[in-house]
């Protein structure tokens, strides 16, 4: 997720994943496609463990 106060709730959910830095750093300059299908999958799997209204609560967007 992006920005300050989505990282704290996705550190505090558990949402994240291991990236090599350079796929990291290309995340944020070019790759929006990737950048979005990660987000997409969080999303899935959060909202298989709790649900789309919490999801929608926390992050104010979706992107499935």
């Amino acid at each position: 997720m992006t920005g300050t106060a989505n990282r704290k709730i996705s550190d505090k959910w558990g949402i994240w994943c291991w990236l090599r830095h350079d796929i990291h750093m290309d995340l944020h300059d070019r790759n929006k496609e990737l950048e979005i299908q990660l987000k997409k999958e969080a999303q899935k799997v959060f909202e298989k463990l709790y649900s789309h209204e919490k999801w929608m609560e926390l992050f104010k967007k979706s992107y499935l």
